[in-house]
Formats: structure tokens, C-alpha cells, sequence
């Protein structure tokens, strides 16, 4: 049904030249298609939202989706190419509004480009989404950090990462006692 609504949407906004939702449109389609896990119809539609877009946070998040689908795909060398275009974008703005986008772009560069300098940006990137209360990353670059720590055998450090992990997993969750999950 989503898919048909935005489909209508689509054309809609073609039908009465309403061009400023285009944008927003192809995105949600998009992201639609990802959660569907049919990765490249998505990434045509985050492409398609890009050629709309007026050039503000929105078109860094789907700059942040189409290199999260390149990277579910295991494509090296599409992730590195869209983070380095996220990261350019970011480099031009004299805002620091934008610094969790320097840290997914830089996260994803290293997890595809085999760096093994992950260890200070991901510690940074936790560090920084947890003061701004933005728990799911926590959650989700807590565990990408305990599982390398894990692959170069540093499991007191792993396991530190993986507790923390947990721990807002509940706070997502909104679970105060490990009894009430």
C-alpha cells in the first residue's frame, strides 16, 4: 500500500508541477525499496531524489543511504566513492550542524576500506551520539566496535563495547531492569 501511495504521490506532483516534493518522494520510495531489501531499485530512487534535491541535510542523508545500500551489497568501492561525496559536501559547509553525517561517511569509509585506524573515529563517533542522546547509533557502531576489537583479539575490549551495546538496546527499548525484557 506505501508503495502505491507514493507511486500516486509521484504523480501527483508530476501531474501539477509540483516539483519541490519530487525530492522527498524518491527518497521515501527509496527507502521503501530498502526495507523491501531490493537494494538497487532503491538506490535508483535515493539517485533520483539526489538529481532533486536542494542541497541541505536531506541530500546527505540519501547520500548516507545510497552508501548504506552500496554497503549491504559489499561494494567497496561504490561505499568509499559515496562517503568521499558525502564528506566533500560536508568539507563545503562552514556549519558544524552536519558532524554525525562526518562520522557515518568516515565509519562506513573505514569499515569498506579495511583501515585498521577504526578504533579513534568510532570511539569518537559513539562518544558523540551518545551526548546527543542519539541511542540507536550508539547501539549500532557499539557493536561494529566490539566486533572488531573481537576479530583482532581484543576481547576485554570487545566485551566492554558489546555491554554497552546492550545497555541502550534497553534504552531504546525503554527498559529500565533486564527483568522486563
Amino acid at each position: 500500500n506505501a508503495e502505491e501511495s507514493f507511486l500516486l504521490a509521484k504523480k501527483i506532483v508530476i501531474n501539477f508541477k509540483l516539483s519541490e516534493y519530487t525530492e522527498i518522494i524518491n527518497h521515501n520510495l527509496g527507502s521503501l525499496f530498502a526495507i523491501q531489501k531490493k537494494k538497487k531499485i532503491a538506490i535508483e530512487y535515493f539517485k533520483e531524489s539526489l538529481k532533486n534535491s536542494s542541497g541541505d541535510e536531506n541530500y546527505l542523508l540519501t547520500i548516507y543511504s545510497i552508501a548504506k545500500e552500496y554497503s549491504k551489497q559489499n561494494d567497496d568501492l561504490m561505499v568509499l566513492q559515496w562517503t568521499n561525496t558525502g564528506l566533500e559536501y560536508i568539507s563545503k559547509l562552514l556549519d558544524n550542524d552536519y558532524l554525525s553525517y562526518f562520522y557515518h561517511f568516515n565509519i562506513y569509509k573505514l569499515l569498506h576500506n579495511k583501515d585498521l585506524e577504526f578504533e579513534s573515529i568510532l570511539v569518537n563517533a559513539i562518544d558523540y551520539f551518545e551526548s546527543n542522546n542519539e541511542f540507536h547509533y550508539v547501539y549500532k557502531y557499539s557493536i561494529l566496535l566490539g566486533n572488531k576489537y573481537s576479530e583482532i583479539r581484543k576481547y576485554k575490549n570487545s566485551a566492554l563495547y558489546f555491554q554497552k551495546a546492550i545497555s541502550f538496546s534497553y534504552k531504546i527499548k525503554s527498559i529500565n531492569y533486564w527483568e522486563d525484557l
